[in-house]
Formats: structure tokens, C-alpha cells, sequence
């Protein structure tokens, strides 16, 4: 701590300042999560200490962060709690459970809970799906709805944080902080740790790379065909051309795990989880799970180093880091030659069905901070209406002699630290040549035409009825599919 100066030895001077007091160095908190598979049922066993505390602080409460519904099942889900001093469920407030303690204390806990694993494709499981579930080889979970985590008055202990998993006797464990590990896994968390994958199981497959991409680890789980290679070159690829485009190397590990078919995909803190992808005639999953790990890949980027300021709330911004991504990860999947301009052409007009169903159609902006665009009926328009939005924006600025849309992340980038709001976006903009295409698109609530900015970058139109044909056009969209950015 600084201390404060020292004033002259003068009786007209105010005397010495005092030091500022020591501060007290944060709580330690020790985690240790077993998966228990003997049927009774199949749990996850939770042990947390705690030490450090001041026993002045007595305004403390273990806390369970609502994802995932498990609040619907309460204490049906968080079982056989336990702790010294005892522990009680806060009836009032059920995320809460709060230490009883004696009158006097040292400043340590200890607290004990279990939670209940299901089996893949029961009711609870299609209900609850991201709470922990298993197959006959492997257990998925999130730590986010595991680890409870320590509140004094309102703030959280999160500062010095450790975490041990231990896996049933022969499995691996894997996260998004500590990859693939055999049998346990211990993990320093960092301050802002959160939300991260969390699977105990036999791996039927790993890859690893340390690529252009940076490192990437896939790992799959589950008895089907292995699709770890398929993965791999996707994601050393695109990732390896978002560093390029970006002017950014890859910032950290990716680890992807591959789970079963028909399922979704999520991306947590450091990895990725997807369904067992399926596999099209040209040996490669279809446009749309190939988008979805680009789209996911990219947000390391955006909103990873590009990321809203301080003191800036992303709500509003949505339609940026997720629509703006939903169009570059596209667009970077056909300069790759991953898809082809005809996909991408398709696969856009697809989105944009999605868009135009919105009821929130023509009643939001963008450039409206207030909106919500996680509300069911906006967040349409945000995805697939941003990336509408981020494609009009690449066509104009190609069409006033302009490198493309990379360079507004790029700029970004390079000022404030990569750290944005609104107001640099829209300041951007109106310096590059996008004034009339904000004031249009983004100020008012109306969506760009797909169709004619294909047109405008060179793909052919027919007439068939009432119904646009949009054409790829050979090498006439070659420049399109390509960023040449301006020498430093």
C-alpha cells in the first residue's frame, strides 16, 4: 500500500498521517468435486473449505448462480448439505445457504453438498440439460452450477480460489481452464473464472495441435465414429485465419469436446461442447454445424480481446458480438474454402428468414442501447439481423475502395485497448464512409436487403416468378472472399 507523505515538524503543520492499515489478504477457498458412480444415486460430492475470513464479517452466504433451472428442482438437486458451523438453506433467498455461527469464530468454514447426476435421454435430463448428466461412459456437467460460491454482504470471494477433480477409478477429466488431464485435475482459478465445461469420462479420441491456430485440443467422448480429425482441421484453419485478419494471434488454448448426436453445442470459458456432428457426402459436416464452431471459435476475438470497456454495459451490444460474429465466421468459412460462395449465399439468405419472422421486426434499432435483445422475440434481429447489418456494411466499404469489415475490428482494437461502446462504434462508422448505411440500418428500426447486396458484390440474379435466384459467379467474387488490409 502507498503510504501517505509525512508533514514538515512544524506546530502550524497537522501532524504525521497515519499508515494506511494493512489489508488483509483474501479468503482461500479449496474445492474438491469426486464423481461418485455407484447408483445411489450417481452424484457429484462437493467439498469446500474456506480460511482467512474475518471473524468480524459475519454476513456470509454460500451462493448457487441460477444456470441451467436448477432452482426449479431446489433442494431436490443440492442434497445432503452439511457443514461446521452448520449450514441452512435460505428460504427467503434459495440461492443463498448461510453459515450459523457460533458467537465466536476463526474465520473457517467447511461445507459439504451433493448433486445428482442423470442419465442422457431421461425426462429430467431433456428438461434440465444443463444439469450434470452421463452416458455409460462419461459425465457432462457446467462448474458454474457446481461450485457454490462465497458471498461477504454482497461481494464475492473470489480471489483465491482452488479447485480439485477427481474422476471414478480408469477416467479422464476435462475443463475450458485445465484441458484433458488423467484421473484429477487441479486448477488455479483465476478472479474472473465462472463458467467453464466440466467432463469426467473415457475419451474415444483426442487430437492436439499447436498450429497457426494457437493450441487447440478436441477431445470426444461417447461410442460413435471419430470425428476429432474433422474438428481439428476446422478449427486450426479458421482460427489461424482470424489471427491473420484480425492482426491478433489466437488468444489462449481452445479445447473443443464432442458429445452425442442431435445435440447443440455451448461455448463456456475456454472450450466449446457440440453434438457428435453428422458428416454430408463431401465428407464434412453441413454449413450449419461447420458455422456454429466458427461462430463460437471467433468469439475468443469478439467478444474475447475486443471486448465492451469498463464500465460499459454490453447489454445493447448483442447485436454486434453476436450478429457481427455470426457474419465474419461465416464469410471467414468461404475465404478458407471450407464452404463455397454459393453456400455462403445460401446459408445467409437462409438467416435472414429468421430475421424477417421477428415479431420485433421494424420495432427495433441497434443503435438503441435500451433493447434487449435477449428477449425471445428481439434476439433474432440481434443474431441473424446483425449479421444482415455486418454484411451491408462489408459491401459499401468494398464498394468505396475499402479493405472490408476486418478493418473496423482492427481499429477498434487498437484503441482504448480494444475496449468499445456504442459510441465508438458508430463513430467508426461515420469516419469510414457508413454514415448514410447507420442512420439507415442501424438507427432506425429497418433491415438492409441480402439479396441486393449480393447483387451489388457480383452474384448473378434470375427471376423465377416472384422468387429471387441468387447465383454464385465464379471467380467474379474472388476479391470479395479476400482481406487485403493496408501496409503498416
Amino acid at each position: 500500500m502507498a503510504l501517505h507523505g509525512l508533514a514538515c515538524c512544524t506546530a502550524l503543520l497537522p501532524g504525521p498521517a497515519p499508515h494506511d492499515a494493512p489489508s488483509r489478504p483474501p479468503a482461500r477457498l479449496d474445492y474438491r468435486v469426486e464423481c461418485v458412480l455407484d447408483g445411489v444415486p450417481d452424484r457429484l460430492e462437493v467439498e469446500l473449505r474456506v480460511s482467512g475470513l474475518d471473524p468480524a464479517n459475519r454476513d456470509l452466504a454460500f451462493e448457487l448462480p441460477l444456470w441451467g433451472e436448477w432452482l426449479t428442482l431446489d433442494e431436490y438437486y443440492v442434497t445432503r448439505v452439511r457443514g461446521s458451523p452448520p449450514v441452512e438453506h435460505d428460504l427467503l433467498n434459495r440461492f443463498y445457504w448461510r453459515p450459523q455461527l457460533p458467537e465466536k469464530w476463526d474465520g473457517r468454514l467447511a461445507f459439504h453438498y451433493e448433486l445428482p447426476i442423470v442419465a442422457f435421454g431421461c425426462a429430467a435430463q431433456q428438461r434440465f440439460g444443463l444439469l450434470p448428466w452421463r452416458t455409460a461412459t462419461y459425465v457432462h456437467g457446467y462448474s458454474v452450477n457446481t461450485l457454490m460460491r462465497l458471498l461477504v454482504g454482497d461481494a464475492r470471494q473470489d480471489g483465491d480460489r482452488h479447485l480439485e477433480l477427481v474422476a471414478p477409478k480408469g477416467w479422464s477429466v476435462v475443463t475450458g481452464w485445465g484441458g484433458l488431464a488423467e484421473a484429477r485435475q487441479s486448477v488455479v482459478l483465476a478472479p474472473t473464472a465462472d463458467n467453464t465445461l466440466v467432463v469426467f469420462g473415457e475419451p474415444v479420441a483426442t487430437k492436439t495441435s499447436d498450429g497457426e491456430g494457437g493450441h487447440v485440443e478436441v477431445v470426444q467422448f461417447g461410442r460413435h465414429e471419430d470425428r476429432t480429425g474433422i474438428v481439428m482441421e476446422l478449427a486450426q484453419r479458421v482460427r489461424a485465419a482470424y489471427a491473420k485478419n484480425m492482426d491478433a494471434p489466437p488468444p489462449g488454448s481452445e479445447h473443443i469436446v464432442v458429445t452425442e448426436p442431435g445435440l447443440g453445442g455451448t461455448r463456456i470459458e475456454g472450450a466449446i461442447t457440440i453434438g457428435h456432428p453428422s458428416i454430408e457426402e463431401n465428407g464434412r459436416p453441413d454449413v450449419g454445424t461447420d458455422h456454429f464452431i466458427a461462430h463460437e471459435l471467433f468469439h475468443s476475438w469478439l467478444p474475447g480481446v475486443l471486448a465492451p470497456g469498463p464500465g460499459l454495459d454490453d447489454r445493447g451490444l448483442e447485436w454486434f458480438y453476436e450478429g457481427f460474429t455470426d457474419y465474419f465466421s461465416l464469410w471467414s468459412l468461404a475465404a478458407i474454402g471450407r464452404i463455397t460462395p454459393q453456400q455462403f449465399a445460401d446459408h445467409v439468405r437462409f438467416l435472414e428468414t429468421f430475421a424477417r419472422a421477428s415479431p420485433a421486426l421494424g420495432k427495433v434499432s441497434f443503435a438503441d442501447p435500451s433493447v434487449n435483445w435477449r428477449d425471445g422475440d428481439a434476439e433474432p434481429i440481434a443474431y441473424k439481423g446483425g449479421l444482415m447489418l455486418a454484411l451491408h456494411f462489408d459491401v459499401e466499404l468494398r464498394d468505396h475502395g475499402e479493405p472490408g469489415l476486418p478493418m473496423l475490428f482492427r481499429d477498434l482494437m487498437r484503441e482504448n485497448g480494444g475496449r468499445y461502446g456504442l459510441a465508438a462504434i458508430k463513430k467508426w462508422c461515420e469516419a469510414n464512409g457508413l454514415e448514410e448505411a447507420w442512420k439507415e440500418y442501424a438507427a432506425a428500426p429497418k433491415l438492409p436487403s441480402v439479396e441486393d447486396d449480393l447483387v451489388r458484390l457480383g452474384y448473378r440474379e434470375t427471376r423465377e416468378g416472384d422468387s429471387r435466384i441468387i447465383r454464385a459467379a465464379g471467380a467474379e467474387l474472388d476479391s470479395f472472399f479476400r482481406f487485403d488490409p493496408p501496409a503498416k
